[in-house]
């Protein structure tokens, strides 16, 4: 949701390709604070996810993309250039490989690792992602593993004769599944799951060149496929006090018509544009249009998911 750069305008989070970044679903959040306001809005607190206690960490996407293949090759080459390690989350609503760094603990880290990157790689474009879950668990668990189909059967036995023999014969790691097939499940000889991709693709060539397959074919393990319902929001960085947000809130609104709401926790008060967008294309058209009415810096893509 680096490339050459690229045009903010265009439904893209980053890319040195004109194809395929974060587009998200057609279905624009609406929010009140869209619609014009006659008074100056009062302060508000008006907290991220809601009520709810959640354990948040905040990675930093640097680019998306639909090709696993470019999803993977894009991965190594921006993590060479900014000395990072990058990993790959795979949305099937979008259909699109998210490129995250592991996640960082708060968003003053995040802001700080961001302006780094910056330093680094000023022709790419980064959006901070906020992950709040109402558990803690492992990040690992998330990232995109990958699988080669071999065959499929309509029984488990023939399944797992194919499987021991091709472990046996080429001591290649297989597992018998049930996948979709059409509008059925089949019993589906598979080899993997690989966290590396590059470890796939090496078992792909030797499946290829025995003859177990006749066409390249790696997949994401539906297992690590994530249904994720992202939502875009502008950051305009942290307040010292909420006197501060009062001033900022009125010369916000006299410039844009538009509100804004804080998230505050024991170590920081965050300033936000208050509305929330489902859509790339929407969101990038007020991000642009907020830039160029106050000069706010930062202005930061704020990812909630």
């Amino acid at each position: 949701q680096a490339p050459a750069a690229e045009d903010t305008k265009t439904d893209t989070l980053t890319s040195d390709e004109p194809e395929i970044l974060e587009i998200l679903e057609e279905v624009e959040f609406q929010d009140a604070s869209d619609d014009s306001l006659r008074n100056i809005p009062t302060m508000e607190f008006e907290p991220l996810r809601g009520e709810e206690r959640l354990t948040c960490s905040y990675p930093i996407q640097v680019g998306s993309f639909g090709n696993i293949r470019e999803a993977y090759s894009k991965s190594v080459e921006i993590g060479n250039r900014l000395n990072e390690e990058i990993y790959l989350i795979y949305n099937q609503t979008t259909e699109l490989f998210g490129l995250r760094t592991s996640p960082i603990g708060n968003i003053s880290d995040a802001l700080l690792q961001l302006l780094l990157f910056r330093e680094q790689d000023p022709l790419n474009q980064y959006a901070i992602v906020a992950l709040c879950t109402k558990r803690e668990s492992s990040v690992e668990e998330t990232y995109a593993r990958f699988i080669i189909p071999i065959s499929q059967f309509d029984t488990e036995n023939d399944a797992l004769q194919l499987s021991n023999e091709i472990e046996d014969e080429l001591d290649i790691q297989t597992d018998v599944r049930r996948l979709q097939a059409g509008e059925s499940e089949k019993f589906t000889v598979i080899a993997g799951s690989y966290t590396d991709f590059t470890m796939a693709d090496q078992v792909q060539e030797r499946l290829l060149n025995s003859g177990i397959i006749d066409n390249p074919g790696i997949e994401v393990d539906p297992e690590t496929s994530l249904a994720l319902d992202l939502m875009f929001r502008i950051y305009l960085g942290e307040i010292s006090d909420t006197g501060e947000f009062s001033e900022k809130s009125t010369e916000y609104f006299r410039s844009t018509g538009r509100r804004l709401s804080i998230d505050t926790d024991q170590e920081s008060i965050r300033l936000f544009d208050q509305s929330e967008y489902k859509t790339w294309a929407r969101f990038i058209e007020i991000f642009e249009e907020v830039r160029n009415r106050t000069g706010l810096e930062p202005l930061e893509i704020f990812i909630l998911e």
